[in-house]
C-alpha cells in the first residue's frame, strides 16, 4: 500500500511559511547560519509551533518530515519514514566529485553546523539510523563520519562505518575534541572563541 501523503509537497508548504526574522533568531540560538538551515529545507509548522526538516531516502525523495518543537522535542509527522537530512540535489554540494569527502553527522542541526563552516555534510536521523539511505547516497564516494562523544555516539559511528565499508570509496571516523559532544557544539565553541 502506498503512502497517501506527498511529503515533498508538505515540506514545501512548510518552507513557504518561514518568517526570515524568526529563522535568523532560531539559527543564532543554535550557533549556525540561517542559510544553512534554508539549504536543508527548513520550514515552519505554525499550527504546532515547530520547525520542520524534510528527510530523504538515498535517491533524494522526501520520505518524511521531522518537527522540532520550540520546546526542543522532536517528532516525525504521522506517516513519515526516517531518512537523512541534506541539501538536494547532491551535485549542489561544492564537492560534487566522488573524490571530495562528504561528512556524516547525527541530526539536522549538526548538518547545518557543518554547512555553516563550509563542508559538505549529510545528517543521519540517529546514532545508527539512516544506514540504508547512506549506502545508496554515498556509494563510490569518500566519506568521514563525525561521531558524538558518548557511548551511543561511538557505537553508532562504528556501526555506520561498518555499513559503508566496501560501498564507499573510503570511510573514516573522527570525533570532536573531548570537551565537545558533537559537531555543532564544537562549531559553536570555535565561533565564540573567535
Amino acid at each position: 500500500m502506498s503512502n497517501p501523503i506527498d511529503f515533498t509537497r508538505l515540506a514545501r508548504a512548510y518552507q513557504a511559511t518561514v518568517d526570515p526574522a524568526h529563522l535568523e533568531r532560531f539559527a543564532a540560538s543554535l550557533g549556525i547560519t540561517a542559510e544553512s538551515l534554508t539549504a536543508l529545507g527548513i520550514g515552519r509548522d505554525r499550527s504546532s509551533r515547530a520547525w520542520t526538516f524534510p528527510e530523504r531516502d538515498g535517491w533524494g525523495q522526501v520520505i518524511g518530515v521531522q518537527r522540532r518543537f520550540d520546546t526542543g522535542k522532536k517528532f516525525m509527522v504521522k506517516g513519515s519514514a526516517r531518512g537523512i537530512t541534506l541539501r538536494w540535489p547532491l551535485d549542489s554540494y561544492a564537492g560534487s566529485s566522488p573524490f571530495d569527502p562528504i561528512l556524516i553527522v547525527e541530526g539536522a542541526t549538526d548538518a547545518a553546523a557543518g554547512m555553516t563552516i563550509g563542508v559538505d555534510v549529510v545528517g543521519r536521523p540517529s546514532a545508527t539510523g539512516g544506514a540504508e539511505h547512506l549506502r545508496v547516497l554515498l556509494a563510490h564516494r569518500h566519506c568521514a563520519i563525525i561521531g558524538e562523544n558518548d557511548d551511543a555516539g561511538r557505537r553508532g559511528a562504528e556501526s555506520i562505518g561498518r555499513t559503508l565499508s566496501g560501498v564507499a570509496l573510503s570511510v573514516r571516523t573522527i570525533y570532536p575534541p573531548a570537551l565537545h559532544k558533537d559537531l555543532r557544539s564544537w562549531v559553536l565553541a570555535r565561533s565564540e572563541a573567535a
